[in-house]
């Protein structure tokens, strides 16, 4: 058992991000509490499971499964590891907490979700951004697979604390990552969004449209021209929005990709598994931000309405 000395880490979740950020945390020594909605008993019968390139197999028994938020209250750090389609639902379930001075890391995907969720939640909440750069799936409850990388990078977005205590804070948090063999660091949490932005919005979008994983398209020379077209959209656009990224950015995110080998991004098994799509943080949001600094993002828009067509055929299968 820990001591109440040691952090108290309160993960929403059980995906895959749960799981592999969850069994660091808790392998390093702290104490780390699952908010689940399903498959409870399994990963109280069972704990958690990795399987990693990199890392080997790795099993954490027992893990602390709470069925209710009220279990979190007295938690250092609250990670959300749900998709941004469900951030309505968090935000209710974290104003339900007792001691609403808590510290909210968005661990997801997409653009402007700490400003849509600082609408939603207490103004004492301390509210962070949380960008996972990891190639990672979940194969069964409880069971994690480890295809490659894991850095987290973690900035400050709002809340009770000033902007100068908000990035300490920020810093804390980035030492226990750094503890649990987790390499991290503290970012500006606007700039790290459009950065990941560059990633997510050609990779996870065409793996949907194209029905192909990241080695399939980097292999095709039109695809991968379409890529970087997208990626130097996402560039520009973040300039627009007074952003600047690094100019290496592109090259480094193609060459880390091509040694990804066959990997689906998260939204191609958000599409299998006929879940919503995660269009409006993706696409868009950042649209949207372009667009209001007089300028855009056209083959992205391109993209988005070819995702707009296929999300809805999936809601018609659903009726």
């Amino acid at each position: 058992m820990t001591d109440r000395n040691t952090p108290r880490i309160g993960i929403i979740g059980a995906g895959a991000i749960a799981g592999f950020y969850g069994l660091m945390l808790q392998r390093s020594g702290l104490e780390v509490r699952f908010l689940v909605r399903s498959d409870q008993e399994t990963l109280r019968r069972d704990g958690l499971s990795l399987r990693s390139k990199s890392l080997g197999d790795i099993q954490q028994h027992p893990v602390q499964v709470c069925s209710q938020i009220e279990e979190l209250d007295d938690c250092d750090w609250i990670l959300v590891t749900t998709k941004t389609t469900a951030n309505a639902q968090v935000a209710e379930l974290l104003k339900r907490l007792p001691t609403p001075v808590a510290k909210v890391v968005l661990l997801q995907n997409g653009y402007g979700n700490e400003d849509q969720m600082r609408a939603l939640l207490p103004a004492q909440m301390s509210l962070f951004a949380g960008l996972c750069f990891i190639q990672v799936r979940r194969t069964a409850p409880g069971q994690v697979w480890h295809q490659g990388g894991g850095s987290i990078n973690i900035g400050y977005h709002s809340g009770a604390a000033s902007q100068e205590q908000g990035v300490g804070q920020a810093g804390e948090l980035v030492w226990l990552f750094n503890q649990a063999g987790v390499k991290s660091e503290c970012v500006d949490a606007k700039q790290a969004r459009w950065q990941k932005l560059v990633w997510n919005v050609p990779y996870n979008g065409l793996s949907v449209v194209l029905d192909a994983d990241t080695s399939s398209m980097m292999n095709d020379p039109s695809c991968l021209a379409l890529i970087t077209d997208l990626m130097q959209e996402v560039v520009d656009a973040a300039a627009a929005c007074g952003y600047p990224l690094s100019e290496k950015l592109i090259p480094a995110m193609l060459n880390s990709t091509r040694q990804m080998g066959n990997y689906y991004p998260s939204m191609h098994g958000d599409y299998t598994d006929r879940k919503q799509l995660e269009l409006q943080a993706i696409y868009r949001e950042p649209l949207k931000a372009v667009r209001t600094a007089d300028g855009d993002m056209p083959k992205v828009a391109a993209l988005l309405q070819q995702l707009e067509f296929i999300q809805a055929r999936l809601d018609r299968e659903k009726q």
